[in-house]
């Protein structure tokens, strides 16, 4: 692996966690999108409500809706949550 020239960082992957069905949570997107122009894979996990469609991506966003009640998503811990929304089936 070759060095990072100095003031350059590499590509992190980024997951956020929403309880909700982020449409539209403003602030996160904002934030999403700014990660995302700087070349991170970001990766947006929130609950998938209606006719949106359960993965897309828009602007360099990946969002991955999920069907999971607000009450489940609160009780999970941060790892066995994205173990649930990584290999769970999408309906």
């Amino acid at each position: 692996m070759m060095p990072q020239p100095e003031g350059q960082s590499r590509a992190k992957r980024i997951a956020i966690l929403l309880p909700n069905p982020c449409n539209p949570d403003y602030r996160v997107i904002k934030w999403a999108k700014l990660m995302a122009a700087e070349g991170h894979d970001v990766r947006l996990f929130c609950r998938h409500q209606g006719q949106i469609p359960a993965r897309e991506e828009i602007d360099g966003i990946t969002f991955i809706r999920k069907e999971i009640s607000p009450r489940t998503f609160l009780k999970l811990k941060a790892k066995s949550l994205l173990k649930t929304l990584f290999f769970s089936k999408t309906r």
